[in-house]
This record gives C-alpha cells, sequence and structure tokens, in this order.
C-alpha cells in the first residue's frame, strides 16, 4: 500500500511539474498570455483598434456577421456577411469582397493557417473545409465593396 501511494504522489508530481513548465514555456513564447498581462492588454487594445475601424466603414447590410478569423498581427479580418466572403485590413481601410469561384455552402467557421508571416484562411462548413484562401495574392481577389 505504501509504495502504491508513492508511485501515485510520484506520478502527482510529475505531471503537475509538466503543466508548470508547459505552462512556463507558453508564456515564454507569448502564446499563453495570461489574463491581465502587459501582452494580453496590448492585444486586447489592437483587437479593439481593428474591429473599431471596421465598424467604421461596415455597410448595414453586412452588420450581422456569421464567422470571422483574424490574423496573427490584428491587422485583418476575413469574414462571412450575407453569403459573402469579406476582407478588411486595417492598412487598407475598406472592406473587400473576396472573389471566389466556387459556390459555397454555409460558412460557420473561419481560421487563419500561418505560412510564414501570411496568413491562408480557411473557410470552414460544419467541420468540413470548403475553401482556402492564400493571403499572399494581395488584391488578385478583392473587390472594393461600395
Amino acid at each position: 500500500m505504501m509504495a502504491r501511494q508513492k508511485i501515485l504522489l510520484i506520478a502527482f508530481l510529475t505531471s503537475v511539474a509538466i503543466v508548470w513548465i508547459s505552462r512556463e514555456a507558453l508564456i515564454a513564447d507569448g502564446a499563453g498570455d495570461v489574463p491581465g498581462s502587459k501582452a494580453n492588454k496590448r492585444t486586447d487594445k489592437q483587437r479593439e483598434k481593428l474591429w473599431e475601424a471596421l465598424s467604421q466603414v461596415l455597410p448595414k447590410k453586412f452588420e450581422a456577421i456569421d464567422s470571422y478569423a483574424e490574423n496573427v498581427e490584428l491587422t485583418k479580418v476575413v469574414f462571412y456577411s450575407q453569403g459573402q466572403v469579406l476582407k478588411f485590413s486595417i492598412t487598407v481601410g475598406k472592406i473587400e469582397q473576396m472573389q471566389v469561384m466556387k459556390v459555397l455552402g454555409r460558412i460557420n467557421r473561419i481560421t487563419c493557417d500561418i505560412d510564414g508571416s501570411d496568413c491562408n484562411w480557411i473557410l470552414w462548413n460544419n467541420g468540413q473545409r470548403e475553401l482556402t484562401i492564400d493571403d499572399r495574392v494581395e488584391g488578385a481577389n478583392l473587390t472594393s465593396q461600395p
């Protein structure tokens, strides 16, 4: 009985150490911002700035956003609204329609798959990939929204 308790204690302490080390590695890497930390507050301010800029140019007809994704730098948002895939860049300052050559089902999730410093926007319908849009082709598949 005593040996089993020692093994359980060692296993517990090992798992606690692994979790602690993993958490510290995430924080050091910037991937695990702790709520209330300076990095997290900076990210919150950047996100607020991005969405404030988007709301200033967003036409009323696109206010109901079904799904969206932001890039890591929080300078771009791709979103799905009214059956259209739209992109907003804080540097451009306007909403652009992403032209796709495929009839899309309802997009209920968008993710940003990081490829170097660029983002591949992946559009999902109920867990199935519908389309991947390469962000490196800047402007090639975009038209301005009035």
